[in-house]
């Protein structure tokens, strides 16, 4: 979703699943996306995605059902983290990766972040950062 925030254009979005067998495709249209019922699953707690930004960001899949999310947990040992619906994601995402491309842009500080989070309703232990100074 951060990629299409990014382009600002119509796209098509080409996945699967829980990355796994069944093939989904997410149309944006007109800033919209068409799969309002797909929900988005984030097992890695925010104040740890940069220990491995390329783990976490591969970790945070589409799926159909919260009961798809507790199999793909189980079969993956992966602990349930926060599960959201992608129109909530895309919003933030507009906003969080909107103006990366500007000249003018700067890593979020961690209170911007907090905000941002704070903004969209992503809270609990999954969304949790620490009161610090510095960028996130």
């Amino acid at each position: 979703m951060g990629a299409a925030a990014l382009l600002k254009c119509d796209l098509s979005i080409t996945t699967t699943a829980g990355a796994e067998s069944k093939q989904l495709v997410v149309h944006v249209k007109d800033g919209q996306t068409d799969h309002n019922n797909l929900l988005v699953h984030f097992p890695i707690p925010m104040q740890q995605a940069w220990d491995n930004v390329t783990y976490t960001c591969s970790n945070m899949l589409l799926f159909e059902s919260e009961q798809d999310i507790l199999n793909w947990c189980q079969r993956h040992r992966m602990p349930v983290g926060d599960i959201q619906p992608l129109q909530r994601i895309w919003q933030f995402s507009q906003v969080w990766y909107g103006n990366h491309l500007r000249q003018d842009w700067h890593k979020w500080t961690v209170a911007e972040a907090r905000a941002l989070l704070q903004q969209f309703d992503l809270h609990g232990r999954i969304w949790h950062l620490p009161l610090q100074q510095g960028r996130f």
